[in-house]
């Protein structure tokens, strides 16, 4: 892995323990949800490249975005495999 790459996941890793922090009562026992609250990260990316392709030139937003994002997936695989191989 490049050493670009692996800033990028010590970002990750770092915005998953701040939500952590921020939010403990992360809907691990209810899949949906949990989707959702990615979901709703996603769409924030989504949100942001649209400003960003009209102009409206922030790519630190839409990065930040992303690395939220980025951290939700991991919490939502880290929650899921809690939920169905921990069980």
């Amino acid at each position: 892995m490049s050493l670009e790459i692996n800033a990028l996941f010590d970002e990750i890793w770092n915005e998953l323990d701040r939500a952590e922090e921020k939010w403990p009562d992360f809907p691990s026992n209810d899949v949906v949800h949990a989707i959702s609250i990615l979901s709703e990260e996603s769409g924030e990316c989504v949100r942001e490249a649209n400003r960003l392709k009209l102009g409206n030139v922030n790519y630190g937003r839409l990065r930040s975005e992303l690395i939220q994002t980025g951290a939700m997936v991991l919490r939502c695989l880290k929650n899921l495999d809690k939920e169905f191989i921990d069980g």
